[in-house]
């Protein structure tokens, strides 16, 4: 599995144009497990990214939290997924008071996942991957295809 996750043809192919995106993780302080299914109807754009050793992971949660902020009432939703432990998250202060969900995925999906952080996947309201993204961007990077996705 290792080989294919170093491979780009693979990860196009795994989740291309036109695939969903098939997530469960956890929420902190939720009991019930999420599944990016739950959000169907809304432009989602998912950041798998790590704690502070990340500073691009840092500016792409600032830039999902302006996003969300800006879109959110016209259904995009911001998911940082990240498979360190719950603590961890849990006790990262760059977090508090972010308009975005931050969910914990487990260790086998994320090897699943592209390996890279952070790596952002943005899905159409059915569900369908249309972009994904290696590396940190701002904000501006993401608008007109959220806004082409939220039918502006």
């Amino acid at each position: 599995m290792i080989t294919a996750l170093a491979n780009p043809d693979w990860i196009a192919a795994r989740f291309g144009k036109g695939d969903p995106l098939n997530v469960s993780f956890s929420v902190p302080g939720e009991f019930a497990p999420r599944s990016l299914s739950d959000f169907r109807g809304r432009v989602v754009v998912v950041s798998l990214w790590r704690t502070a050793d990340c500073p691009q992971c840092l500016m792409q949660m600032s830039a999902l939290h302006d996003l969300s902020l800006r879109y959110g009432r016209e259904g995009l939703m911001a998911v940082l997924l990240s498979d360190q432990d719950a603590v961890t998250l849990a006790r990262f202060g760059p977090l508090r008071g972010m308009a975005v969900m931050t969910g914990h995925i487990e260790k086998d999906q994320a090897d699943l996942l592209p390996p890279e952080r952070p790596f952002t996947f943005v899905i159409d309201r059915d569900g369908i991957v249309r972009k994904k993204l290696p590396g940190g961007h701002a904000a501006d990077q993401f608008e007109s295809l959220i806004e082409h996705l939220l039918g502006r």
